[in-house]
């Protein structure tokens, strides 16, 4: 799924997802959430992790700098078996240079941020960028992520859809946008869907946006039309 500017809508990421292929689509958060076995949800993860390396590098050669991100739970990151397996990838691949996000998600299973940051930090030095995806569920807050050396943060689409409906004060998610700023960070708005919404989000001053506003999610193959011949 693409990510937009919210200044001219020009594309300036993608966001891989995963479906399983079975006869009644599974929805992303069953796969990777706390009802999944670790184990499953480690392989599961990696196997995201090779496809989002291989497009990367397939876009790259054809003059295609735009990053690509993938979703990882924080608890995996606690892990030392996920961990090793991550770095040993980032290691073949040579500095990223910010060209592979990892978007860090956080449900139920509450994870130890001091090891979260100190991970974080190190595969920062490989150039792969952090970002904190679906900011405003969960257990995260500011003071939290702050240890986290983030470059983007991502806010929950229903947190957003609560400030469109006048549920939320434009001065609470002034004041996380103002936050990431402070520290050059930027942010994105989840859940654009209608000019409305655009709207409302350039309001709040974010830097970027994602969703159905701009059409749904695309196979690789749209990106890169030899995808299947590898």
């Amino acid at each position: 799924q693409s990510k937009h500017a919210l200044t001219d809508g020009a594309i300036v990421g993608y966001e891989a997802l995963s479906r399983l292929k079975t006869r009644r689509a599974i929805s992303p958060e069953t796969i990777f959430s706390s009802a999944t076995d670790i184990a499953v949800e480690i392989d599961a993860t990696l196997n995201v992790v090779d496809e989002v390396i291989k497009l990367e590098n397939r876009l790259y050669r054809s003059g295609n700098t735009t990053p690509v991100s993938f979703n990882c739970s924080a608890i995996l990151l606690t892990r030392a078996d996920f961990v090793g397996a991550l770095r040993t990838r980032l290691e073949q691949q040579g500095n990223l240079h910010g060209s592979i996000v990892m978007e860090i998600t956080e449900e139920n299973r509450i994870a130890d941020i001091k090891v979260v940051a100190e991970i974080c930090h190190m595969f920062s030095q490989y150039g792969l960028a952090i970002s904190i995806d679906d900011f405003g569920t969960g257990h995260s807050n500011l003071d939290r992520i702050s240890q986290i050396p983030f470059s983007e943060l991502k806010l929950d689409k229903q947190i957003f859809w609560a400030f469109c409906n006048n549920r939320v004060p434009i001065s609470i998610l002034g004041a996380i946008i103002d936050f990431c700023h402070s520290r050059g960070a930027a942010t994105v708005v989840e859940g654009i869907e209608t000019p409305f919404h655009l709207e409302k989000a350039r309001l709040l001053g974010a830097d970027m946006g994602q969703g159905f506003y701009w059409g749904q999610a695309v196979p690789p193959q749209f990106l890169d039309k030899h995808w299947c011949d590898s």
